[in-house]
């Protein structure tokens, strides 16, 4: 965004020729939310495409503001690069009308791709690539890193490419009766080292981290920091009309279930949490990553 753009309130780029409109990442905060609401009802996007966690803040926006995005206008919302919470569903399912179909792809190295189905499972897409879920002695694992080789790519073969992330497959008996007879994964975990290490219990991967919003309401986005081995500060944007001290007690719980009762949790009670320089949300900063 230029300095121009800025100052008329312009927070998107439109590509004419395939018909799709880039909204900045950079600029979601509350003295321009409206715009990127108003713009998006009357451009009238058939799909969405981006972090949950903007799509997140433009969709509470939305709500909290009385907007009411048309009906039937949106198809499908389809996060990337972040993990998906059952809060960031429930506000985006609500505001836009539409289904969000979670996803797991890496298009930078053309990486295959792992769909949620209308059924609401996840399949691996055997038709982009091949996969493999590997332990940390490389032997085939029901939950461990993903291995690929990618069908995708054109210029630069990926051929057993360590992509960094993990996951863990469903059972090879279940089947899903969507009609998709592709494998199915219980659950995308996301990056090997988004993780929080407690002394008591080992790595706690970013799938289990998600998990400590289980029976809360009210947390609109929460960051792990953990800076020393024994200590973690949890940083909390909050709905003040929801959250309540119940709710805090409950979280505080989710988290002592996880790392044990002998790491210190710092509460840090926010009014936003800055994304990365990639315009990305991270769950998990790991800064003792060289002390393991």
């Amino acid at each position: 965004m230029t300095d121009q753009d800025i100052k008329k309130k312009r927070f998107w780029k439109t590509d004419f020729v395939n018909n799709v409109r880039y909204y900045s990442t950079f600029h979601i905060k509350d003295d321009y939310l409206k715009y990127y609401v108003e713009n998006l009802m009357s451009y009238a996007p058939e799909y969405l495409v981006g972090f949950p966690s903007t799509i997140l803040e433009i969709a509470k926006y939305g709500l909290a503001n009385g907007y009411d995005f048309q009906e039937n206008t949106v198809k499908a919302v389809f996060p990337t690069a972040e993990t998906i919470t059952e809060e960031t569903r429930y506000h985006i399912e609500k505001f836009f009308k539409a289904k969000l179909y979670n996803q797991y792809a890496s298009s930078s190295e053309g990486a295959p791709f792992i769909i949620e189905c209308e059924k609401g499972n996840l399949h691996l897409e055997l038709q982009t690539g091949v996969f493999e879920v590997l332990d940390e002695n490389d032997q085939p694992a029901k939950s461990g890193r993903l291995v690929i080789t990618s069908f995708t790519t054109a210029a630069t073969p990926l051929v057993r490419y360590d992509i960094g992330d993990s996951i863990t497959l469903e059972e090879p008996d279940k089947k899903c009766s969507c009609g998709n007879n592709n494998p199915l994964v219980k659950e995308i975990l996301g990056r090997i080292d988004d993780f929080i290490y407690s002394v008591e219990n080992g790595k706690i991967n970013l799938g289990n981290v998600s998990n400590t919003l289980k029976d809360t309401k009210g947390i609109i986005r929460f960051q792990a920091v953990q800076d020393k081995l024994e200590e973690l500060d949890l940083y909390i944007v909050v709905d003040k009309e929801i959250y309540s001290k119940h709710i805090e007690e409950i979280f505080i719980k989710n988290w002592k279930d996880r790392v044990g009762n002998s790491m210190k949790i710092h509460l840090h009670y926010v009014n936003e949490i800055p994304v990365e320089g990639s315009g990305k949300y991270r769950i998990v900063r790991n800064n003792i990553k060289n002390l393991l």
